[in-house]
């Protein structure tokens, strides 16, 4: 965007001339934020070019005189450095404080920006709760148990990057010419508006994205560098270990299922049941018997606590139980139980 350089002129006028209202200052701000350094010297050396002592908005030499007092010289941008050194060709002792003013305004504010757009929030997840999360942009994310989203404050400024441990459900706002870009520990997910549900937990060794509406391009981190499309009712799983990815038909209603707090089960080992309950109910569950492990189970529980969980799992798997607080101790049917 072109930055209008006779508005900007009379704007920073004012502002040296200590006349400025608050309506013409937030103006004058979103001007020089919109613009780039180039930008921002070619309408420097315009104004200097055409800057006229008559001109009724010349701040006082009072005025001029305190700017030139206070200003800090270490602070001058570089990109100012030569529209300076063109100007004190022509300039009059007059003009010198006006555009160190300019100089330290356009300067300050813009590192303001840069350093906090450089802040990053961060978003996590206690084990057993779940957190709706509303991106700046209106994209919202709904993260599950044990699972942190980051991103930088300057979030929907210039790009739109966020990134994912653990397990979030996206509903992306489509921005034209703005994707938005979650990263993984292993491959990114790139869309424009869409709906998605993207797992990828540290500790599991399958990472994988359910495409529920829009459109989804899947790049990997790792060499060689793989990229897949994706289409709605499609989701793609990626082997850390074997760094293979694959394209599959998908369920969403089984897929966003943590979403309504359900668990489905499809052909899961006990270890993997085990870790899924104690992330959703924030419990500890020992093993006390190991004939269980090599067991795979296929099923559905919608359950708010996890007795009722375990009560269902006792149909398939045959086992005792007992909880203390946040410690769940399974064992053998066969096997009694110490206090």
């Amino acid at each position: 965007m072109r930055i209008d350089d006779s508005q900007t002129y009379k704007l920073l006028s004012l502002y040296l001339a200590n006349t400025i209202s608050i309506q013409e200052l937030e103006e004058l701000k979103k001007l020089v934020n919109i613009s780039d350094d180039q930008q921002l010297s070619e309408a420097l050396s315009q104004l200097w070019d055409n800057y006229n002592v008559e001109d009724k908005y010349l701040p006082n030499k009072n005025n001029l005189n305190n700017i030139l007092q206070n200003v800090n010289r270490s602070t001058r941008n570089i990109f100012i450095t030569s529209v300076l050194l063109k100007s004190l060709r022509i300039a009059s002792a007059i003009l010198i404080p006006l555009l160190l003013g300019i100089t330290i305004f356009l300067y300050q504010d813009r590192q303001l920006l840069a350093e906090v757009g450089q802040k990053e929030m961060i978003i996590s997840v206690p084990k057993g709760q779940k957190v709706n999360v509303t991106l700046p942009d209106g994209s919202t994310v709904l993260l599950n148990s044990l699972s942190t989203l980051r991103y930088q404050q300057n979030f929907g400024y210039e790009d739109r990057i966020v990134s994912l441990q653990g397990e979030g459900f996206f509903d992306i706002k489509k921005e034209a010419n703005k994707k938005f870009i979650v990263i993984t520990e292993h491959l990114d997910v790139q869309v424009l508006g869409t709906k998605f549900n993207l797992h990828a937990y540290n500790e599991d060794e399958l990472i994988e994205m359910a495409l529920v509406e829009g459109n989804v391009r899947i790049e990997t981190h790792e060499s060689p560098q793989q990229i897949a499309y994706v289409n709605p009712s499609e989701k793609i799983i990626y082997n850390k270990r074997s760094k293979k990815l694959s394209i599959n038909k998908s369920d969403s209603k089984i897929e966003t299922a943590w979403t309504f707090n359900d668990i489905y089960f499809r052909s899961e080992t006990f270890d993997k049941v085990i870790s899924l309950l104690e992330r959703k109910y924030d419990v500890n569950i020992h093993l006390e018997s190991e004939i269980l492990t090599n067991d795979h189970f296929t099923g559905y529980i919608n359950s708010a606590n996890i007795e009722d969980a375990l009560k269902m799992l006792k149909i398939h798997y045959k086992f005792n139980y007992k909880i203390s607080n946040n410690d769940v101790w399974i064992y053998s049917i066969n096997q009694q139980t110490s206090n």
